[in-house]
C-alpha cells in the first residue's frame, strides 16, 4: 500500500508488467477537482494535473492505458484480474455525472495528435479501445489513476513495513 502524505489516503498498489499502478482512483483533493457525493469519487478536470499525483507518482497518460491493456488481455475484466479494481464511474459536468456506466480517465499526457497545452479524457470502453475526447476538456471532469515505474518508492514502502 501506499500513503499520500498529503491528506494520508492509502492506495492499494499492484504491479503489471513493469509499472507499478493504484489499484484504485486517486481521491486527493486539488482546486481542480470535485467530489461526487453520491459516490464518493473524485473528478478531475484536464487543467493543471501535474499536481494532482503524489510526488514520484504521475497521471496515466494514453501510452500507459495502452500499455495496460496489452499486458493484461485487452479487457477491463482481465485487468481487473490484475487487481486494479476499475469501475465505471462515468464523467462529471454541469449537470451531474453523465454515462455512468461508461469507463472514463482524465490524463495529463500530451498526445501528438493534440496541441501541446491540451489534456484529454481517455475513454476506457469494455472492447479496450482507447479515444481522445479533448473537445470535452474543459467543461468535464473524469476520475485519474496514478502510477510509477520508480521501483525505489516500492523498495521504500517494503523497508518501512519491515
Amino acid at each position: 500500500a501506499y500513503t499520500d502524505h498529503r491528506d494520508r489516503q492509502t492506495y492499494k498498489v499492484v504491479k503489471v508488467g513493469d509499472t507499478f499502478w493504484f489499484a484504485e482512483d486517486l481521491k486527493y483533493a486539488s482546486p481542480h477537482s470535485l467530489i461526487d457525493e453520491g459516490s464518493g469519487v473524485r473528478y478531475y478536470y484536464g487543467t493543471n494535473l501535474k499536481d494532482a499525483a503524489p510526488e514520484g507518482w504521475k497521471i496515466a497518460g494514453r501510452k500507459d492505458f495502452k500499455s495496460l491493456f496489452s499486458h493484461s488481455g485487452g479487457s477491463i475484466t482481465k485487468v481487473n484480474e490484475h487487481g486494479l479494481n476499475i469501475k465505471a464511474n462515468g464523467i462529471m459536468h454541469h449537470e451531474g455525472v453523465y454515462n455512468p456506466r461508461e469507463y472514463y480517465f482524465m490524463t495529463a499526457e500530451h498526445p501528438g495528435l493534440l496541441r501541446k497545452d491540451k489534456k484529454m479524457i481517455v475513454d476506457v470502453r469494455i472492447d479496450s479501445k482507447v479515444n481522445s475526447h479533448s473537445e470535452w476538456i474543459h467543461i468535464t471532469a473524469a476520475p485519474v489513476r496514478c502510477l510509477t515505474k520508480n521501483g525505489n518508492i516500492i523498495s521504500a514502502l517494503v523497508k518501512r513495513r519491515q
